[in-house]
């Protein structure tokens, strides 16, 4: 079949295509783009919301490394004010139990 053997022939094919034609024209594109529209906002929103997040994460591992830096440097100066034989009871101390207890 060619192409010209599947146009319309009669009157009423060619009335009912144009209406077809001005349907998805006035109805169902505007419907779609409506939608993409309003999928694309989202898809901005939850863009926005995870860079948000990701600057919170950043943040809060820059603190704990803050805080680690500050409790070694706690525990140096704590156990700067013991004698020696204290300072090395108290690391065989944190050695056994495989936890810093200060």
């Amino acid at each position: 079949m060619r192409y010209k053997d599947k146009l319309p022939k009669t009157l009423f094919q060619k009335i009912l295509i144009k209406l077809c034609y001005c349907f998805i024209q006035k109805i169902c594109i505007p419907k779609l783009e409506k939608k993409k529209a309003f999928r694309e906002e989202i898809i901005n929103k939850i863009e926005q919301e995870q860079r948000v997040l990701q600057k919170k994460i950043d943040t809060l591992k820059h603190i704990d490394r803050k805080l680690v830096e500050l409790i070694k440097l706690h525990e140096e100066n704590w156990l700067g004010k013991f004698s020696p034989e204290a300072r090395a009871k108290l690391e065989a101390i944190k050695d056994k139990k495989g936890a810093n207890i200060f």
